[in-house]
């Protein structure tokens, strides 16, 4: 019989301090791997026992000129983890999309530590979305269209900057027999926790491990469209498996990622999840006839009733059903503008 454990995917945009033994807490500087000009940007920091953390970014390569600088307080409360807002000016980057711009992101910590990384910059802020009045045109014809751009949380472009937890460390065992074929039925025993599974029929388990065979801090957060949006922890005791709700927000659409590690001894143990979000409106709208008729002549006059929700902007579009007759294709709907080609 042949056994093989299988490693889960690793991915965490992260600067990390391994501590030797019994000294140094361990520090963490996480960012996106993309920071956007003249976009709020959360920057994730770690260090227990310290008592704040300041974000600094500089420019490249000289660090002569800070663009931009917060300072956030690690406690008991947040368990020594935050997240801190910085915007970076577009004064001194030239906007050309084919240079490629860096800074350095630096977080000195109060103990007098500090860690630091090299990030690229981007003056893409958001998006732009095009829409044409029909899907199809002859020579000669109007083409009408309208353009709205959003920012990287899906709003309405302007001086906003929204700011808002959250899986158990598993491996996989893959169990096998001589020829190849899956191994069913198999115990499996994870010591000295005493924890017992046994393999399904494709020969696979999963078991919680615990290296340390302490309580541990699991430290996660959340990055959706390429920004962290989310951290959060749990303290776990032994070896456990640990369930947590997480409410769906609107800037985790159309999919996000789950990120979590803890520290075990002189390492960082990691795990990451993509998570898809079921494509649906964030709200009620309805389209309704105030009367009734058959039919509509040209220039007559049409009474329609909107029902929404209180405060909701919304857009109007008349289209004539002609147009699909040769091409019924590119409708712009609720799941294609949400998709991630599509953006």
């Amino acid at each position: 019989m042949r056994l093989a454990i299988l490693p889960l995917s690793v991915a965490c945009l992260a600067t990390l301090f391994l501590p030797v033994a019994n000294m140094a807490p361990l520090k963490v500087l996480s960012a996106p791997n993309l920071l956007r000009i003249g976009t709020t940007e959360n920057i994730f920091v770690q260090c227990h026992g310290c008592k704040d953390v300041s974000i600094i970014v500089s420019n490249f390569p000289s660090k002569t000129t800070t663009l931009a600088t917060t300072r956030v307080e690690l406690n008991l409360q947040n368990n020594y983890q935050a997240l801190g807002a910085i915007k970076i000016s577009a004064s001194g980057f030239r906007n050309d999309p084919k240079l490629k711009q860096y800074v350095w992101l630096e977080a000195r910590f109060s103990d007098l530590t500090k860690l630091s990384k090299v990030v690229m910059v981007t003056f893409q802020s958001g998006y732009i979305f095009i829409q044409t009045d029909k899907p199809l045109y002859t020579p000669n014809s109007e083409v009408h269209y309208r353009v709205f751009a959003l920012t990287p949380a899906m709003e309405p472009v302007n001086d906003k900057d929204p700011t808002d937890a959250i899986i158990t460390v598993n491996i996989m065992v893959l169990v096998e027999n001589p020829d190849g074929s899956p191994a069913p039925d198999v115990p499996i025993v994870v010591t000295p926790s005493d924890f017992e599974t046994t393999t399904s029929k494709t020969g696979i388990a999963m078991v919680s491990v615990d290296p340390t065979g302490n309580s541990l801090t699991l430290s996660i957060t959340i990055q959706s469209k390429g920004q962290l949006i989310q951290q959060g922890y749990n303290n776990i005791v032994g070896l456990t498996s640990v369930v947590l709700m997480l409410r769906i927000k609107k800037e985790m659409l159309p999919s996000f990622r789950i990120i979590a590690y803890y520290e075990a001894i002189d390492e960082v143990v990691s795990d990451s999840v993509w998570v898809d979000v079921t494509d649906t409106c964030m709200g009620s709208l309805e389209v309704k006839e105030v009367r009734n008729y058959p039919s509509f002549r040209p220039h007559q006059t049409f009474t329609y009733r909107i029902t929404g929700d209180p405060g909701a902007t919304v857009g109007l579009v008349a289209v004539d059903k002609g147009v699909y007759v040769l091409n019924n294709k590119h409708h712009l709907t609720q799941k294609k503008a949400d998709s991630p080609s599509f953006l």
